[in-house]
């Protein structure tokens, strides 16, 4: 966006009646504007307004006070550039002594040497955030820069930890969760985040990044699965197993062709479980007797084993 006097942004709040109180503050934080250089533009407020000026000294407008605009200056103290407009005047007049001449330059070169202006901060990245699990919560963090998370179901909270570091949490306030059936974004200036999530029984969950996209599933989780009994089977068998995580499992039973000729879902708790299995297939036939391999997957993890079934 070039140089405007015109509005280039409007944020509006809509405050419901049911809320309850006399006065209201809205605090903004974290606002960055980054010139053509990913320089940071300083912003100047009042009365509800944003204003991004330029800085006093940026007589070449890229957003910066550098030796190019000590040059313009020298030229036009020695005549052989004219500051054209007011504007260029006041960005010139660098000590406020309503006159541009030999006494700027000290006031320069002290921008140049020590100026927020030369602040790099970059040009902000977008990521999508996915998920396989039901979320409930974020935690991100980052020793340098500035975090940002945008998604409906979660409210976001800023905050610096006990390292310095800039922490951003991102959860719902009525305890709803995110459900695997959207998107999130995650956008963020300067060292890439941390991000930790969590599931619905608060445990901590699996997060991988590839091509800007973040994927949030379930961590492994540790499965022994035990030989059924009995084993040579006939007619049905109890399987038994050991999970540290809670949540859907699926028991599937595959010929020695590896054909998939049984699959049964339920749900798996943390500890010893166990599940009756009837050797029967998908349309309630008995299985021919032979071997036959049984495959368990939970959240993250999976075990097989062996098995024989008799014939009745």
């Amino acid at each position: 966006i070039g140089p405007s006097q015109s509005t280039i942004l409007n944020l509006r709040f809509v405050v419901y009646p049911e809320f309850e109180a006399d006065t209201i503050t809205l605090s903004l934080s974290d606002v960055i504007a980054a010139g053509g250089n990913s320089n940071e533009i300083e912003l100047m407020t009042e009365n509800g307004t944003m204003t991004l000026d330029r800085r006093v000294g940026d007589l070449t407008g890229d957003n910066r006070v550098d030796v190019l605009d000590l040059i313009f200056l020298t030229e036009v103290i020695l005549g052989v550039s004219e500051l054209e407009t007011i504007e260029l005047f006041d960005l010139a007049d660098c000590n406020s002594d309503n006159a541009v001449n030999v006494l700027d330059v000290p006031c320069f070169t002290d921008y140049i040497l020590d100026s927020p202006s030369t602040v790099e901060f970059g040009v902000p990245e977008f990521w999508q955030v996915e998920t396989t699990v039901t979320v409930r919560g974020f935690q991100l963090s980052t020793g340098r820069g500035h975090i940002y998370f945008d998604h409906p179901s979660f409210q976001s909270h800023t905050g610096t930890g006990l390292g310095g570091e800039s922490i951003l949490l991102a959860y719902s306030l009525d305890g709803s969760s995110w459900q695997p059936d959207g998107l999130a974004t995650v956008a963020f200036v300067g060292e890439q985040p941390e991000i930790r999530a969590y599931g619905e029984n608060n445990e901590l969950l699996n997060v991988s990044y590839k091509d800007r996209v973040i994927t949030i599933s379930a961590r492994p989780g540790k499965l022994r699965l035990l030989p059924p009994t009995p084993n040579p089977v006939r007619g049905s068998a109890t399987v038994s197993f050991e999970s540290d995580v809670e949540g859907p499992a699926t028991l599937e039973v595959f010929d020695v062709q590896g054909a998939l000729v049984r699959k049964d879902d339920f749900r798996a708790e943390v500890g010893l479980n166990q599940t009756s299995w009837i050797a029967k297939n998908e349309t309630g036939r008995s299985l021919s007797s032979g071997v036959y391999f049984l495959r368990l997957k939970t959240q993250g993890s999976e075990a097989t084993t062996r098995l024989v079934v008799v014939g009745e």
